[in-house]
């Protein structure tokens, strides 16, 4: 699973950062940890369009959103990324 540690980072920049690994890498299951609120609803509303199942995980005042690719749903394009985000 490929984490990233997006906790520190002010919005827009943990999705950025998600994107960039979702584009280059395309893993097939990956969590986020993110220390608000909004920055947790950006990532799953990301993730969700990118063709992952996401749920999460709060703990010690951080938020764990992981994302498990979809096999029955096809990628957005980066096109369509861009529409959402």
């Amino acid at each position: 699973m490929k984490t990233i540690d997006a906790r520190g980072l002010n919005c827009p920049q943990p999705v950025i950062e998600s994107r960039k690994v979702v584009q280059n890498e395309n893993p097939e299951s990956m969590m986020v940890i993110v220390d608000n609120d909004a920055a947790r609803q950006n990532i799953e509303k990301f993730l969700t369009h990118s063709g992952y199942l996401v749920s999460f995980e709060s703990k010690d005042g951080f938020f764990y959103v992981t994302g498990n690719r979809d096999e029955n749903c096809e990628i957005m394009t980066d096109k369509a990324l861009q529409e959402t985000h």
